[in-house]
């Protein structure tokens, strides 16, 4: 058996508002893929940020057998601003633990792994929507992580860069046991994963 990244046992997640994501339990190992499913506003993103320890804890048990050092996240919604003066290069050297000035090999590493190394020097707002999410996804892998937590990783891209993504994510769990945890409302992709679905708040 293979050893976990993460332990969820009937653990729970809430905001000040009061929404919650109850009842979660699954475990997730190395090499492991788990694609969260569920429509929107089922409480996917809410159990995202909450493993990550971005929202309150109000139940349960979370074991994260990670360093915040060797996890990398895509969110949903980009931080990065289009209008900033940022390279492709610029945004996923972000991602690399030490600071802006290391990790040049790591960052051309991750963009070439996404297909993305010939628009190293492209400002980030110039790019397509799809070559946005493969430059954010490189910039989760220029960390080497050990685990990667991704909200809606192919949200607002044609059918061909949603496969590609797939295949590199399937690719990444086979060849380096990097586990993944995504979260998506499409049906399109990730076949091969092992699904959690999620309907108002709870693990059906």
């Amino acid at each position: 058996m293979n050893s976990p990244l993460l332990e969820l046992e009937n653990a729970a997640f809430g905001y000040a508002d009061g929404f919650a994501v109850e009842g979660v339990t699954f475990r997730l190992d190395v090499g492991d893929f788990v694609l969260l499913t569920g429509p929107n506003g089922s409480g996917k993103t809410t159990l995202i940020r909450g493993v990550l320890g971005l929202i309150r804890q109000t139940g349960g048990i979370l074991r994260r057998h990670v360093s915040p050092h060797r996890l990398g996240y895509v969110p949903q919604e980009a931080t990065i601003h289009s209008d900033a003066p940022a390279t492709a290069f610029d945004v996923v050297r972000l991602g690399v633990f030490g600071g802006w000035g290391t990790g040049r090999s790591k960052a051309t590493a991750a963009l070439r792994t996404v297909g993305m190394e010939t628009m190293a020097d492209v400002r980030y707002g110039r790019l397509s929507g799809g070559q946005k999410r493969r430059v954010l996804l490189a910039k989760a892998m220029a960390c080497d992580p050990l685990l990667l937590v991704l909200d809606e990783p192919t949200a607002n891209v044609d059918r061909n860069t949603e496969d590609r993504i797939e295949r590199l994510l399937y690719g990444l769990t086979a060849e380096t046991g990097v586990g993944v945890l995504a979260a998506s409302h499409s049906n399109n992709w990730a076949g091969r994963a092992r699904r959690v679905s999620i309907r108002n708040g709870g693990i059906e």
